[in-house]
């Protein structure tokens, strides 16, 4: 698989999945979307709410390991969905 068209498919997936309705932290400005396992780190996505809750940013975090340790071949998935 092409590296441009699997990094493409990698922000697709994480975009889909930052939007998800299911929450793993609540505080008062900043919400956590999914968090996925890349390469030898993680992956998760956050939104920051302002006071009357409607977003102000999103954005996506990326571990220090999680482009290491990516399949160098096509046939093995590289997102799994963190427990």
């Amino acid at each position: 698989m092409d590296s441009r068209l699997m990094i493409s498919l990698v922000l697709a997936v994480l975009a889909a999945v930052g939007c998800s309705s299911e929450r793993i932290d609540t505080s008062a400005s900043r919400i956590s979307g999914w968090q996925l396992k890349l390469g030898n780190g993680m992956v998760s996505s956050y939104a920051e709410l302002e006071s009357r809750g409607t977003p102000s940013a999103i954005g996506v975090v990326w571990s220090a390991g999680a482009l290491e340790g990516l399949p160098i071949g096509s046939g093995d998935p590289i997102l799994t969905r963190a427990s």
